[in-house]
């Protein structure tokens, strides 16, 4: 089944790619083990909400995006 820590995985492997980061680059700069970048990016984990915060925050992830994904970007209710 899908899930939302699923489009994360694949948001973190993308955006660290696209950075020009190795997984072990990325552990050693926030700190981590290469295993949790690795559990998180393959699905395996289910990370803690502290380190989902850690990663997006360096690799400029939108948490909103990924939580909803339906949302447009572009608007913002006034409401």
């Amino acid at each position: 089944m899908h899930s939302i820590l699923d489009d994360f995985a694949s948001e973190v492997r993308r955006k660290r790619k696209i950075m020009g980061f190795t997984q072990r680059q990325l552990s050693d700069k926030l700190h981590m083990s290469i295993r949790t970048v690795q559990d998180l990016e393959n699905g395996i984990s289910n990370p803690k909400a502290e380190t989902i915060l850690l990663i997006a925050k360096e690799l400029n992830i939108s948490i909103d995006a990924i939580l909803f994904p339906e949302l447009s970007t572009s608007t913002v209710s006034k409401t």
